[in-house]
C-alpha cells in the first residue's frame, strides 16, 4: 500500500519544472530539487523522452515542399494518359492481327477443298460479319473507357 501511495504521489513544482522544460530552462535550484523528489524526476524522465519521440517523428515525417508535390502529380498524371494510349494502341493492334487471322481462316475455307460443303456464301457472310464487328467492338470499348 505504501509503495502505490508514492506512485501517486504528485509534488507541487511539476508544474513549474514542465514550464521549465517547456521553454529548455530549468532553474538550478528547481533542477536540484527534481534530482531529490521521485515524482519530479519522473516527470522530467518522460518529458524527455516524450520531447525526444515527437522531435524524432518530425524530423523523419517531413513533407516535400510543395512544387515537388505539384511536380509528381503531373508526372503522374501523364503517365497516366501515356499508359492509356499505349493500351489502346495495343488492344487495336491485337484487334488488327484477330482480324487478319479471321480473314485468312475465311479464305481459306471458301477456298478449300474440305469445306465444299459449306456454301460460299454463308462462309462469306461470317467473314463480313467478323470483319465489321470486332472494329465497332473496339471502337466501343475506347468509347467507353474514355469517358471514365
Amino acid at each position: 500500500m505504501r509503495a502505490e501511495l508514492n506512485i501517486l504521489h504528485s509534488c507541487e513544482y511539476e508544474t513549474a519544472l514542465l514550464a521549465g522544460l517547456e521553454q529548455r530552462h530549468v532553474p538550478e535550484e528547481l533542477s536540484r530539487h527534481a534530482a531529490s523528489c521521485q515524482a519530479c524526476a519522473d516527470t522530467a524522465a518522460v518529458w524527455n523522452y516524450l520531447h525526444s519521440f515527437v522531435q524524432d517523428a518530425a524530423e523523419t515525417e517531413q513533407l516535400p515542399a510543395a512544387g515537388l508535390i505539384w511536380w509528381r502529380a503531373q508526372l503522374a498524371e501523364r503517365r497516366k494518359l501515356a499508359s492509356r494510349s499505349v493500351a489502346s494502341i495495343q488492344i487495336v493492334q491485337n484487334a488488327a492481327i484477330a482480324l487478319a487471322a479471321i480473314l485468312a481462316i475465311a479464305l481459306l475455307a471458301a477456298y478449300s477443298q474440305t469445306f465444299t460443303s459449306i456454301p460460299a456464301l454463308l462462309l462469306e457472310g461470317i467473314a463480313a460479319f467478323l470483319f465489321f464487328s470486332v472494329p465497332v467492338a473496339g471502337l466501343l470499348y475506347f468509347w467507353a473507357r474514355s469517358e471514365r
